[in-house]
């Protein structure tokens, strides 16, 4: 009898579980798996991108009815790419997303992450194009904000929100329009303050790497400024230490080298370095590396062992750029081409690996320090571009500003206006 009473409960609760296989409808399980797995993959994003990308494809390959959690995995494994500078696979990945789902804020991170790519490798058009498409889903989605109750819900909605304005406020440093980069910020602190990106009550949600983004962000946009006077200095320095200070304490890598980096930069001239000696003594002592004049160039050796290590490529070249920059204003023009030259080839690399099918034999295809017999016309990164081949302008335009500046020095004036 008990035998029998057990064998009709499991084919009621076979009867009960079926109809929701057959309607595509998740499981609690599958949801609960999946979420965790992506909240893994958005943990990781800028601690480790192996660990990312490993809990990201196994999010995507899990999924059988649960298609928002795949949708999420996907504009994981979109990130994941564009770190790794792949931007055709990384498009690809967020182009999945809007065959999966109809949810609006993974669609609106899908389109942010096209954003981000076109803003990286300067596709002006096309960065605007989704960039209007994502304006209009969140008009979509502050038309009712209280659809979205669920945490995770309210969390992945800050992480838009806040990429949207991070990205667009890149957008326009990378442009040289800081007042519009600096405005675009203070709209994000204004929707802080006014509680604009939450769907409910104040929230007390925190996502740590967004906010050293925001600080990060909010000292690269002081950067170049017109009125570069000692007070926006010493602002601009004191948000990459906070950012350097707090990615240490929570051991972000990717904050870690990057806020080293733009140490370096800000004290790059002799002068500069003994003003914030004179400032922020105490604050650099706190690096660990001995106060000498040498210290932004051990802070940019820094940054490139850390990024290294991260294996951010976008990074490890700013880092042989800025270094190269340093042994410029110091004079000592030859290491400073070596270093340049060095990051030119990791360019060539980038370009060769991703794009091995533009790539032509010979090497005619790759950028060079110099060539007396290349044309304006015929520059590599000018085909490139003609080929449409989704390369970083603003990462070459760096490198040939440093090697004008080196060649002009060495009395190489063909070199210089190469």
């Amino acid at each position: 009898m008990v035998n029998r009473i057990f064998s009709y409960l499991l084919i009621l609760l076979g009867g009960l579980l079926l109809p929701f296989s057959c309607m595509g409808i998740a499981s609690t399980s599958e949801v609960q798996e999946i979420d965790t797995l992506n909240d893994k993959a958005h943990a990781f994003r800028y601690i480790n991108l192996d660990s990312l990308h490993h809990y990201a494809q196994q999010a995507f390959q899990k999924v059988n009815h649960y298609d928002l959690g795949k949708a999420e995995s996907s504009n994981h494994m979109g990130f994941y790419f564009f770190m790794k500078m792949d931007f055709e696979e990384a498009l690809k990945w967020h182009e999945k997303v809007y065959s999966i789902t109809q949810n609006e804020i993974e669609l609106l991170i899908a389109d942010i992450g096209h954003m981000r790519i076109f803003q990286r490798t300067g596709r002006n058009k096309e960065y605007y194009d989704y960039r209007n498409s994502a304006l209009q889903r969140m008009k979509n989605i502050e038309e009712d904000y209280t659809v979205f109750v669920e945490k995770k819900e309210r969390l992945r909605l800050y992480y838009a929100y806040s990429e949207f304005y991070f990205i667009s406020a890149l957008y326009h440093f990378y442009l040289q329009q800081q007042d519009e980069a600096k405005q675009v910020l203070e709209e994000y602190e204004k929707g802080i303050d006014s509680n604009a990106f939450w769907s409910l009550e104040k929230e007390n949600y925190k996502d740590d790497a967004q906010d050293l983004y925001y600080h990060y962000i909010k000292g690269i946009t002081q950067l170049n400024d017109g009125n570069y006077s000692e007070q926006l200095a010493l602002f601009t320095f004191d948000k990459f230490f906070y950012t350097w200070y707090l990615a240490r304490e929570k051991n972000y890598p990717f904050f870690i080298g990057g806020a080293l980096q733009e140490l370096s930069n800000l004290m790059i001239r002799p002068s500069d370095f003994e003003f914030f000696l004179r400032w922020r003594s105490s604050a650099l002592n706190q690096l660990g590396f001995p106060l000498t004049k040498k210290l932004p160039l051990i802070l940019s050796q820094e940054a490139l062992s850390i990024s290294k290590e991260y294996n951010d490529l976008y990074l490890v070249v700013k880092s042989y750029v800025t270094i190269s920059e340093y042994l410029n204003v110091h004079s000592e023009y030859q290491s400073a081409l070596d270093s340049l030259s060095v990051a030119l080839e990791k360019v060539n690399q980038h370009h060769k690996h991703y794009y091995h099918k533009h790539h032509l034999n010979n090497g005619l295809d790759s950028l060079v320090t110099y060539d007396s017999a290349i044309l304006s016309d015929d520059y590599t990164e000018v085909l490139w571009i003609k080929k449409h081949i989704l390369t970083v302008p603003e990462w070459i335009a760096r490198i040939r500003e440093q090697l004008s500046f080196t060649y002009a020095s060495l009395g190489n004036k063909s070199a210089s206006d190469f």
